[in-house]
């Protein structure tokens, strides 16, 4: 049994003016008690001061304190580790009926967003498979995951990948047509570009790939999943297909 509602899953550090922009985007399109936006913030955040008050100024928010270690010496680039504390964030809150997961410096735009999520989500095949959201400024995209789907496979994101476990789960929801769906119009949010100070000049995704040593770090996670593939990707789309059809 689950409680029904969607959770919002969102690690942040250092970004507390960013978090701000979405939670308000947050009051403004969502369905008062069907979604909850849980926050993971660092331990060794210095910014923690300025996050501690929105999970008592703002409905339907919750804000989780993880280990800065799992956010981000374990990621891509080192600069950040959402899937991994996307996936710590699960573990600690499980029951919920869907899960999306968002970075912090994203709007949401669409009004009863959690509504339609949930609602493509009671579509699939004994409610088992993954909705993927569109960045209006095509920088991004989100993927909300039912609560059977996690539960299935037993993660969020794929720990043995890494951060490419986005990837391997767009990737594997596309091979099966029944499981995967584009949210178009019914969930729609904005990414915002990082700051300079965060060594970024416009596009976030541009930005790093112009660094060579980023590149690098994204070639070494890429290969890791497609090796991952070659040798649980058969296997793994055969348990969701045979899921599905009891």
């Amino acid at each position: 049994m689950t409680n029904g509602k969607l959770a919002i899953l969102v690690p942040s550090r250092g970004r507390p003016r960013k978090m701000a922009e979405l939670l308000r985007s947050f009051t403004e399109t969502h369905t008062p008690g069907l979604s909850d936006l849980i926050i993971r913030n660092g331990s060794a955040d210095p910014t923690a001061p300025e996050y501690q008050n929105y999970s008592i100024a703002v409905p339907d928010v919750i804000r989780y304190i993880g280990d800065d270690d799992q956010f981000a010496a374990r990621s891509m680039t080192g600069d950040a580790g959402y899937c991994l504390a996307q996936q710590e964030i699960w573990e600690q809150y499980p029951g919920y009926a869907a899960y999306l997961t968002l970075e912090d410096d994203t709007v949401l735009h669409t009004k009863g967003f959690d509504a339609n999520l949930l609602k493509m989500i009671e579509e699939f095949p004994n409610r088992i498979g993954m909705v993927l959201l569109h960045d209006r400024a095509a920088q991004i995209e989100a993927q909300c995951f039912s609560a059977e789907w996690c539960n299935l496979l037993g993660y969020l994101c794929n720990p043995e990948v890494g951060e490419a476990a986005f990837m391997l789960s767009t990737i594997t929801a596309k091979a099966i047509p029944a499981m995967f769906r584009h949210s178009g119009p019914q969930a729609e949010f904005t990414h915002k570009p990082l700051l300079r100070e965060y060594g970024y000049e416009g596009n976030e995704r541009m930005g790093a790939m112009s660094r060579p040593e980023q590149v690098a770090k994204f070639r070494v996670q890429e290969a890791a999943m497609h090796e991952w593939r070659k040798e649980h990707g058969n296997a793994l789309i055969m348990k969701l297909l045979h899921a599905g059809s009891q």
